[in-house]
C-alpha cells in the first residue's frame, strides 16, 4: 500500500483532501456543489477547449442548441461505457444543424 493513503471519518475532510489534491496536481479549479447549469456550462467549456482547431470549432464556442445535442446523444446510451465514450470531450461530431453565419464549422 502507499504511505499517502488517508482514512476519512467526514465525508467533508474526504472533499477538502481530494479537492487539494487536485489543485496540487494540475486543476485549475474544482467547482463546489455544483449546480445542473454549471455541470453542464464547465462540459461545454471542456469539449470548446479540446476542439478550438479551426477546422472543428475554431474561435466560438457551443452554441446552447449544439450542447443540448450532444446531451441528447448521451442520454440516448444506456450503458456506463457507451455514455462515456458517447461523452468524450475530444471530438466534436458535425452538427445536425447549421451554425449561424459567420461561424466556423
Amino acid at each position: 500500500m502507499a504511505d499517502n493513503i488517508q482514512s476519512f471519518i467526514k465525508e467533508l475532510a474526504f472533499e477538502e483532501a481530494l479537492t487539494n489534491h487536485l489543485l496540487g496536481h494540475g486543476w485549475n479549479e474544482v467547482i463546489m456543489n455544483p449546480t445542473e447549469e454549471q455541470l453542464v456550462e464547465n462540459w461545454a467549456r471542456i469539449i470548446y477547449d479540446n476542439n478550438r482547431d479551426i477546422d472543428k470549432l475554431g474561435n466560438h464556442p457551443l452554441t446552447a442548441s449544439e450542447m443540448q445535442q450532444v446531451m441528447d446523444k448521451v442520454n440516448m446510451v444506456s450503458s456506463p461505457y457507451g455514455k462515456k465514450k458517447a461523452a468524450n470531450p475530444t471530438s466534436v461530431q458535425k452538427w445536425e444543424e447549421e451554425r449561424p453565419e459567420g461561424l466556423d464549422k
